[in-house]
């Protein structure tokens, strides 16, 4: 589902990718903005323009960007701009820069770096995956999209992917930053992407309740 919402922090916001196709062939953004308002009690939702996984996961959003506390963001980010998300994360990051909370405020925007390459089976990682009827097989040529965003805040931590990046130790200093009083924990979780997505995406937090 495109339309995975980022972890709630008391913001009353909402992020959605503008590519929500299954969503906009039925509805316009303004009716999807009713809808959420409605079902879920947000004031505002912020539209980020693409996301970095089109084929595994239609660009989920927690692959992009997040909530770290009210009024702060995690945005994805490469300052290479021969990486093959440089475009995205630049946009991603300029909407975020140009737009304010539901209270109002300039967002603080954390930048967490993109793994350096794209992820790939190992020919034996290939051969130990059981066919499944109707399911396309995994092979070494093919390429998964990692991103660190795809995190899972816990009590008193946040569990991180790891790729064997070379970018996956700065990733953790990156997340550490936005959430300094958690411990950062680093897992890998290359098995996990070759199912399309990663932490959170195979998670579900259940936020304390609020009362408003």
């Amino acid at each position: 589902d495109t339309a995975t919402a980022p972890y709630d922090k008391g913001n009353w916001e909402f992020y959605l990718p503008l590519h929500t196709h299954h969503l906009r062939s039925k509805y316009t953004k303004e009716q999807i903005e009713e809808k959420l308002a409605e079902y879920l009690g947000i004031e505002k939702v912020i539209w980020i323009k693409d996301g970095i996984d089109p084929f595994e996961t239609n660009g989920h959003v927690d692959d992009v960007a997040c909530f770290s506390a009210p009024g702060e963001v995690c945005c994805m980010w490469t300052d290479d701009p021969n990486h093959k998300f440089y475009k995205e994360c630049q946009e991603a990051y300029k909407t975020l820069s140009e737009t304010t909370d539901a209270r109002g405020r300039k967002l603080k925007i954390h930048k967490v770096i993109m793994p350096a390459t794209s992820v790939y089976m190992t020919e034996e990682e290939a051969s130990t995956i059981d066919p499944v009827e109707g399911v396309l097989p995994r092979t070494p040529e093919d390429a998964f999209e990692p991103s660190y965003l795809n995190f899972l805040p816990i009590n008193g931590a946040v569990l991180v992917p790891q790729f064997g990046d070379p970018n996956d130790a700065q990733a953790l200093k990156d997340i550490q930053a936005a959430y300094p009083d958690r411990e950062v924990i680093g897992i890998m979780t290359r098995e996990v992407i070759y199912g399309g997505g990663n932490i959170h995406c195979i998670t579900q937090q259940q936020p304390a309740p609020q009362r408003r």
